[in-house]
């Protein structure tokens, strides 16, 4: 009986001892990335909180049915940052994308979602869709306020806001806005198509001042889809600067082991004026993109030095996708500034589509109501940011890598446009994107 027990007790002891080496196998595997990477330990713990499990989506107005494709909006009736009326700009953006885009019958797979943090409601609801060209296109309203899509994350909380850089001028709901536009807007429409069994495919984005100044004649998904785009975009800022540092430590903390498509940090490229762009969820959501992401938001930089949206999303394009896959819209009228409180631009640009017979005149047009009656400084060597009017961009200012330009426009190809700061500047070729 004793050599019984001794054997019962053996194998117990082995099972035991088994088990665990099995435990501390699967432990340290885990640490590792799908390719071996290691990846930060602080990166686990928002793995197990956040993204594990996926969390309750929040009210969707307006009996959403599930399309492929989603135009979004993320506005405010007044902005906290800018303390402008952001909701008659809102409404004049969303009047133009209706009134050139939305009004042929091949937009139906189509849906139109207004973000927002609890200032919109049924009766706004209401009130748009009756403004609308196009009554009941797939407009609905989603109310991010108290959401895990919406929030300061768990390990920055205890942080004192005060320190954060340029927090006088740009509130926390802005800092929101960027992780939303970098991060969170990817993890909604992932659960939303886990969820509701929904399969959406591409996110176009517009501000409350984008505005489609030429009307848009083929389904702008579709290109995107035929041509197996996942990236695409309309005008240029070069202000990629911030991002550098961090996405050296990144490909430093993963021993350069994560291959990269075209190295930005060597050259000053410029970066993808994102208030409008269409994008891949599904790139956006792969793996290396959604490393780099995961690590930028553990580090805190959006909320503690306002790394923005644009950076991030530039970077994780140059970095993770093959240029055959990028695409520069240039058909369209375009347009995008943040003006100051005296009504000239500071930042941005309005620029004319090949494809619009009126672009020119619609640039020429704006220039005088905006620019010259209101006396706004022009650039000049004294006054580097002011507004250039009338500037003419050619294919020697534009890469050719992500123009796509049909065989009649090459080597004739010239676009007039206003612009201010460092968007679309001239003699760039290569760099512009």
């Amino acid at each position: 009986q004793p050599t019984n027990m001794m054997r019962a007790f053996t194998l117990i002891l082995l099972v035991t001892l088994s088990s665990l080496s099995s435990f501390f196998f699967f432990f340290f595997k885990v640490q590792k990335d799908y390719n071996g990477v290691q990846q930060p330990a602080n990166m686990k713990r928002r793995l197990t909180t956040e993204e594990e499990a996926a969390p309750l989506l929040p009210p969707i107005l307006n009996n959403h049915q599930c399309k492929e494709n989603a135009i979004v909006y993320l506005t405010q009736k007044r902005h906290s940052s800018y303390g402008r009326d952001s909701y008659s700009l809102f409404q004049k953006s969303l009047g133009l994308l209706y009134k050139n885009y939305l009004t042929e019958e091949f937009h139906e797979n189509t849906a139109v979602f207004i973000f927002h943090e609890g200032d919109f409601d049924q009766d706004d609801l209401e009130f748009l869709d009756s403004t609308l060209p196009v009554h009941g296109h797939g407009l609905h309203m989603v109310n991010l306020t108290g959401t895990p899509y919406w929030q300061v994350p768990a390990w920055l909380q205890d942080d004192d806001t005060s320190t954060w850089q340029g927090i006088e001028h740009y509130s926390v709901g802005y800092r929101h806005m960027m992780r939303w536009y970098a991060i969170k807007m990817w993890d909604f429409f992932h659960d939303l198509n886990t969820q509701h069994g929904c399969q959406y495919k591409y996110v176009m984005r517009l501000d409350e001042e984008s505005y489609l100044h030429s009307p848009i004649e083929y389904d702008l998904f579709h290109s995107m889809k035929q041509h197996d785009y996942v990236y695409g975009f309309r005008q240029c800022s070069y202000e990629l600067s911030p991002v550098q540092g961090a996405f050296k430590q990144f490909m430093k903390e993963t021993d350069h082991q994560i291959p990269i498509h075209r190295d930005f940090l060597k050259h000053k490229m410029c970066g993808f004026y994102n208030n409008f762009f269409i994008a891949s969820i599904d790139f956006m959501r792969s793996p290396h993109v959604q490393q780099f992401l995961q690590w930028v938001d553990q580090q805190g930089i959006m909320y503690r030095k306002r790394v923005n949206d644009l950076v991030l999303q530039t970077a994780v394009v140059y970095a993770f996708a093959p240029p055959g896959k990028i695409h520069r819209f240039l058909d369209f009228t375009y347009e995008h500034f943040t003006v100051m409180k005296n009504g000239c631009p500071l930042w941005g640009g309005i620029q004319a589509g090949y494809a619009d017979p009126n672009g020119a005149a619609t640039v020429q047009q704006w220039a005088e109501q905006n620019i010259n009656r209101q006396k706004c400084k022009l650039y000049s060597p004294d006054h580097v940011l002011g507004v250039r009017i009338n500037e003419v961009i050619d294919e020697a200012d534009l890469s050719p890598t992500y123009q796509h330009l049909p065989p009649h426009l090459q080597g004739n190809l010239k676009l007039l446009q206003v612009a201010a700061g460092a968007v679309d500047l001239p003699d760039h070729g290569i760099h512009s994107g």
